[in-house]
């Protein structure tokens, strides 16, 4: 006679195949009822006007400082007790006791450009732009002068065929050219309203490659 029993293992397993199904689907639809809830949370944070969002708030909340104070450009101011340096084509205030005005000289413009050598020497002409000018300027092309990296001063005069306003007033504007033989290399063009003090300097570079 044989007998037969049962395994009490096999019984266990296949006792526990439904409650494993059941804890699966429990976790399932606890997941899912989470991920409903923060987007829930996250409409409601949109839609409502009492919470503030980065799209909704100052931006001074969010923003880096570096990002919200940024400093404004400003124009260079030059006196005779403290005459100012700048690039070519930046502006620069001038203030005298006699006047105030907006300068600015670009250039300089050197005939030959492109050459495959380097000659020492070249004709350059700058241009010359005065506006918003406030008083009376007396205008002479001795007033302006070249100096290169070394210190040498070179003398600008008026392209040939071409003249120089003697003078500008309050509402005023002029616009002219100054040329002269002058080094390849570095450069400062300079302006002197009174003959001797100079105010403001421009800072260039002669070349013709």
């Amino acid at each position: 006679m044989i007998a037969i029993t049962r395994s009490t293992g096999a019984g266990r397993s296949r006792a526990g195949q439904p409650g494993s199904r059941r804890a699966r689907t429990a976790l399932i639809i606890g997941a899912f009822a989470v991920l409903l809830g923060i987007l829930a949370y996250g409409i409601y944070g949109l839609a409502s006007p009492g919470r503030q969002t980065y799209a909704g708030s100052h931006p001074a909340t969010w923003l880096p400082k570096q990002q919200l104070y940024q400093p404004v450009e400003r124009t260079l101011v030059g006196t005779y007790s403290d005459p100012v340096i700048t690039v070519a084509g930046g502006d620069v205030r001038v203030k005298t006791p006699r006047f105030s005005a907006l300068v600015v000289v670009n250039g300089p413009l050197v005939p030959g450009e492109g050459y495959s050598y380097q000659p020492q020497f070249v004709v350059a002409t700058w241009t010359v732009h005065i506006w918003d000018v406030n008083g009376d300027i007396s205008l002479s092309a001795a007033d302006f002068d070249s100096i290169d990296h070394v210190g040498t001063e070179f003398h600008l005069l008026p392209p040939q065929g071409t003249t120089m306003p003697r003078s500008v007033s309050t509402g005023q504007q002029v616009t002219f050219q100054l040329r002269g033989v002058v080094p390849i290399g570095e450069d400062l063009l300079r302006w002197a309203p009174n003959g001797n003090n100079i105010v403001a300097k421009w800072d260039n570079q002669v070349e013709n490659d």
